[in-house]
C-alpha cells in the first residue's frame, strides 16, 4: 500500500475571499510526474489496446445508460 503526504498549498485567492486556490508543492509535482510515468510505462506495456472506435462505441454506450440514470 502506497501512503501519500498531503502534497498542497493552500494560496490566498484574488477573486474570491473566503476561497483559496489549491496549488501542487514541489513534492506534490514530483509525485504527479511519477505517476504519469508509471502510467505511461504500464499502457506502453500493454499487450492489446481498443482502437478509438472501440472506444467511441463504449463512450456513447456510458453516455446513454448515464441518461437513464435517475438523478
Amino acid at each position: 500500500m502506497m501512503t501519500i503526504e498531503l502534497s498542497i498549498d493552500l494560496r490566498p485567492n484574488p477573486g474570491h475571499k473566503r476561497s483559496s486556490l489549491v496549488a501542487l508543492t514541489g513534492a506534490g509535482r514530483r509525485f504527479v510526474e511519477a505517476m504519469i510515468t508509471r502510467e505511461e510505462e504500464f499502457m506502453d506495456n500493454l499487450p492489446w489496446l481498443p482502437e478509438n472506435e472501440d472506444l467511441t462505441h463504449c463512450i456513447s454506450v456510458l453516455n446513454e445508460i448515464d441518461r437513464h440514470l435517475p438523478r
